[in-house]
């Protein structure tokens, strides 16, 4: 029997964690999220997740220097962590520092689930249903509902960005 995979997001921009969030648990995925490093810390001490998602753009302590102390750690060394960055320089540091790969913002999360879900499986990290590569109407109505889902949390950015004008 498997059991429900498991994905940190480390970020300070709530709404991306938001519409991450979103999108995996369609997917099937318990989401941890955290807006900083030490609250990062916190989430991994109750919990270990199968990928982590990290903004290399952290408030307060590097991302990079964050990398390579998650990469040091037993408990966390070996779990898949995708960086993230609005820089492709800052996609080399990570990938220098360990992480397994890169993902360039603004992205789409449906690309991110294309790339953390063999991470998992490569790493042997929760346990992964086969799927098909045919899509069925199942699979259909959860990329609908992905989108609607995208729609309105980017409608709700525009409408908080036009209100802080």
């Amino acid at each position: 029997m498997s059991r429900t995979r498991r994905v940190l997001v480390i970020d300070d921009d709530r709404l991306l964690c938001e519409l991450v969030r979103t999108t995996f648990e369609l997917e099937g995925f318990d989401v941890d999220t955290a807006y900083d490093v030490i609250e990062a810390e916190r989430v991994l001490v109750e919990s270990r997740p199968d990928a982590i998602l990290l903004d290399i753009g952290l408030p307060g302590i590097d991302g990079i220097f964050y990398l390579e102390r998650l990469r040091e750690t037993p408990q966390t060394s070996k779990i898949p962590i995708v960086a993230i960055s609005g820089s492709d320089e800052a996609g080399r540091a990570a990938r220098g520092a360990g992480a397994q790969a890169f993902m360039r913002k603004p992205f789409s999360p449906l690309e991110l689930i294309a790339l953390v879900s063999p991470l998992i499986r490569e790493n042997g990290f929760g346990e992964l249903e086969p799927r098909n590569d045919v899509v069925d109407a199942a699979d259909l109505n959860r990329l609908i509902e992905i989108g609607r889902r995208q729609h309105q949390l980017l409608t709700e950015a525009y409408a908080q960005t036009v209100a802080v004008l």
